[in-house]
């Protein structure tokens, strides 16, 4: 009897040995000697985790000794950002990556099947480059489709969830049964994720926003544009009414909306192209992170002076005024102050100046 009960406690002291937790390793090409950080991303803030110093050889290794419940979760290092989505089951995941590849998605993942499709379907999504902007607007609505079945086919309605929020004017009325749908899922799911609670709040924002689209407003072509008013990067306020004179693009958008980082290089390319002939950007930021707001500008080149934001994400006061629904969010105003087009996602803003500057 004592052999018996001596081996059924060393079985015991052997199993609670092993690692349990979540692992997370692999190699990241160019990322020698670099740090990187390991956090959970909510819809309002993000909570770190773990810190992780690469290796020569990019190699790197993240143990948690508490296992990672359901939910989005990314890799960060410097501004190069790696998302996981974990369903809670996942014990060990690897991620390889290069940072010299442009492609924000361009990693590869194993263990994790929720993190593999969004990968996929945001590859899938992106259209190639070198092509017209027709040929782009044509395409982006072929692979709207595409990323809205997507959105419906995840088994981890965290992965709806994610890509649901990436489309292009995600806020606005067409999407908002896809997100209740979503939402439901999410549910049922994990019913006691905090992603429900900030979910449903930012649906609820979304229903109010689109209500005040939908009975009209203010904000519509031919009108004045509403007056903006907001300190810049160095706490300089600049107002939008002080530029007119001037065809203005009023840019709604954000450092952490990967559509707005896309679509950003057509605007430094039509910035470049008329701001001789009484060109103007007023870019107002979503962002509720000073220093993420002004690495995005530097990254991407955004050279104009008028960058404006008072750093409260979707509770952005301009943003309320214009009824932002998704961004980024485009109005082209005359010399005069007027909307003289409202862009439509995948809209051609270099086609669209041509006529103007004519």
């Amino acid at each position: 009897m004592k052999k018996i009960l001596f081996l059924f406690f060393a079985i015991i002291a052997l199993s609670s040995c092993g690692k349990s937790g979540f692992t997370l390793s692999g190699k990241i090409g160019g990322a020698s000697s670099l740090e990187g950080v390991f956090e959970e991303v909510r819809l309002n803030n993000q909570i770190s985790l773990a810190k992780t110093n690469f290796q020569a050889d990019g190699s790197y290794k993240i143990h948690l000794e508490k296992a990672l419940t359901a939910g989005i979760y990314r890799l960060k290092i410097g501004q190069r950002q790696y998302q996981l989505i974990l369903d809670g089951s996942e014990k060990s995941v690897t991620l390889d990556a290069d940072l010299n590849d442009r492609n924000l998605v361009s990693y590869k993942i194993a263990g994790s099947e929720s993190t593999q499709f969004y990968i996929t379907s945001i590859q899938n999504f992106q259209p190639p480059s070198g092509v017209s902007q027709e040929v782009m607007k044509t395409l982006y609505a072929t692979k709207l489709a595409e990323l809205k079945k997507a959105v419906e086919t995840a088994k981890n309605p965290l992965v709806s969830m994610l890509i649901a929020l990436q489309i292009q004017d995600f806020g606005t009325l067409e999407y908002l049964e896809m997100h209740k749908n979503t939402l439901l899922r999410l549910e049922k799911t994990f019913p006691n994720s905090p992603y429900v609670v900030e979910y449903r709040n930012a649906l609820n924002l979304f229903e109010k926003q689109a209500a005040k689209q939908a009975a009209g407003g203010e904000v519509a072509i031919g009108k004045v544009a509403p007056d903006i008013s907001l300190p810049s990067p160095s706490g300089e306020v600049l107002t939008l009414s002080s530029l007119k004179g001037k065809v203005v693009l009023l840019d709604f958008w954000a450092s952490w909306c990967g559509p707005c980082r896309r679509a950003n290089p057509e605007v430094v390319a039509a910035y470049n192209k008329y701001k001789d002939k009484g060109f103007e950007v007023f870019s107002v930021s979503l962002d509720k992170d000073k220093a993420k707001w002004e690495a995005a500008i530097a990254q991407d080149g955004l050279k104009w002076k008028y960058h404006v934001s008072d750093l409260k994400f979707w509770d952005s006061a301009p943003a309320q005024v214009y009824g932002v629904q998704g961004i980024p969010q485009q109005y082209i105003l005359d010399r005069e102050g007027k909307i003289t087009a409202i862009l439509e996602p995948g809209a051609p803003l270099g086609t669209t100046l041509e006529a103007m500057f004519k």
